[in-house]
Formats: structure tokens, C-alpha cells, sequence
């Protein structure tokens, strides 16, 4: 109701200075009265002004009336969702990059091998043979 109410003064705040509005009273309603009450519509529906930005959609035009918050949600959900899939570095159906070597890799050097190949044979337990008897 608020919003239909806003879009009669808005829509009538060019041709004349008061605007009849609910409840058919006739209230003064001055430009900055209508710039405070968008800001503090969109301050309380931020989604609803990032949906009617994304498809330009203008404020109490008849298809934002139309469109219902919940559905805003779920599509700024879902926008969210495929940026971070899009962003993400992992694997991608269909490319193989995962097969291609990366650009930071480099060859190890020998003295890194050995000092890997130290690092797990002292991981490896080797208690567990001690039982075996000899053939």
C-alpha cells in the first residue's frame, strides 16, 4: 500500500505540488519528502535496488510492483553462487586443465629429493617387520 501510495505522489508530484494519496486525504509532499522516502526504501530493500539495476527496472514502475522480494532473493542467491563457482580455480567440466601443468611449477632439485626421500623414510614404521621369521 505504501508503494502505491508513493507512486501516485510520484507520479503526480510534477503536475501539481500536493498529491492526494490513502485514505484520500491531501497531504503536502514536498521532492525532498520523496528522495527521503526512496533512500529509506532502498536502505531497507537493498536487494530490491540491485534487482531493478540489473534489469533497469524503474522505482514503482508497474513490473517492480509486480515482482515479489522473495524472487529477488533467490535470484541474487543464485547470482552469488555462480560468481564464486566462476571465480573458483578448480576443476571445470570438459576443459582438461586440469591435466596442464601449472606455470609456478619447477623441477626439484636433487638435493630437495633427497631431503624428501630422508622426511619419509623416517615416517615409515618398521617395527611392524620385526616378527618376521626368516624363511
Amino acid at each position: 500500500m505504501l508503494l502505491n501510495s508513493l507512486k501516485k505522489v510520484i507520479s503526480s508530484i510534477f503536475k501539481k505540488r500536493v498529491a492526494e494519496v490513502a485514505f484520500s486525504h491531501k497531504v503536502e509532499v514536498s521532492v525532498e519528502d520523496i528522495k527521503t522516502a526512496i533512500e529509506e526504501w532502498n536502505l531497507n530493500f537493498p536487494i530490491d535496488r540491485w534487482w531493478r539495476r540489473k534489469h533497469s527496472i524503474p522505482f514503482g514502475s508497474k513490473l517492480h510492483n509486480e515482482a515479489s522480494l522473495i524472487d529477488m532473493w533467490f535470484e541474487f542467491q543464485e547470482d552469488l553462487l555462480y560468481i564464486e563457482v566462476e571465480s573458483s580455480k578448480g576443476y571445470t567440466p570438459n576443459k582438461g586443465e586440469f591435466l596442464k601443468e601449472s606455470s609456478k611449477s619447477r623441477e626439484i632439485t636433487e638435493e630437495e629429493k633427497y631431503q624428501n626421500f630422508l622426511k619419509e623414510a623416517k615416517e615409515i614404521d618398521l617395527s611392524q617387520f620385526d616378527d618376521i621369521k626368516n624363511g
